[in-house]
């Protein structure tokens, strides 16, 4: 929640990619002039729909076709659970630098399962469901943001997963 409000100035315009139903939203809303969440699952949408305040505007369908549309950049992306779910999220961030000043990632670390030690010395897939095609830790997080032209302002790792928030690189101060 704190996370979120600190990457959120007054006024901003925020997309909450893969949003699901709503809580990311509902906390930029607070902040934000307009919050768009775009979601591809019907029921989550449904949900979001119902929960979310007036500010918040929410589509059913792709997150980067909804980016591809956006007749001027985003102040604010959030990608909460989101990044784990795309094949090259460093193709993606690279992306998604023309369309947004600032994103706010939120994934799970994959060292706080003692577990994926184990399945990946046996060989056996690390991830927790079958969307899920992409593992972070906070040096890969952080490489993937660098190297596909973010800086990171504030990185932190608590209960499983790992938050950060970046800006593009000569996007100027985000408020």
């Amino acid at each position: 929640r704190r996370f979120i409000l600190d990457a959120v100035h007054s006024g901003a315009r925020v997309i909450d990619l893969g949003g699901g139903t709503g809580f990311g939203s509902q906390i930029a809303a607070g902040r934000a002039r307009s919050v768009l969440l775009v979601d591809s699952d019907p029921r989550s949408v449904s949900i979001a729909r119902s929960v979310c305040p007036a500010n918040v505007e929410v589509r059913e369908g792709d997150a980067f076709a909804e980016l591809s549309h956006a007749a001027e950049p985003f102040d604010v992306a959030l990608l909460l659970h989101f990044l784990e779910h795309v094949d090259d999220p460093r193709a993606f961030l690279a992306k998604l630098r023309p369309k947004c000043r600032r994103i706010v990632v939120e994934v799970p670390d994959f060292r706080s399962d003692p577990l994926n030690q184990l399945r990946l010395a046996e060989g056996l897939p690390c991830y927790s469901d079958a969307d899920h095609v992409s593992e972070f830790s906070s040096a890969r997080i952080h490489d993937c943001l660098v190297s596909s032209g973010w800086t990171v302002i504030r990185m932190m790792n608590t209960d499983g997963v790992i938050l950060a928030i970046a800006e593009h690189v000569g996007s100027g101060t985000v408020q």
